[in-house]
């Protein structure tokens, strides 16, 4: 499987550089926000739950600006 965008600009960051797609597959929390900075004030229980869990849980965030 890989990632398809609608747009050909679209930007994908993965912390550490591992595949997207896996990436993807690991997230349990899942934010979507207009901006960047909205995901960290939107989804703060849900960062912080995967904090304390890493492993376990995996947080992900989708900017649709």
């Amino acid at each position: 499987m890989s990632l398809v965008f609608s747009r050909p600009d679209a930007d994908v960051f993965v912390p550490g550089g591992s595949d997207p797609v896996a990436a993807l597959a690991r997230v349990t929390h899942l934010c979507v926000a207009a901006h960047q900075d909205d995901i960290e004030i939107l989804a703060h229980d849900a960062i912080c739950d995967c904090l304390d869990k890493p492993g376990a849980r995996a947080f992900g965030g989708v900017v649709v600006t």
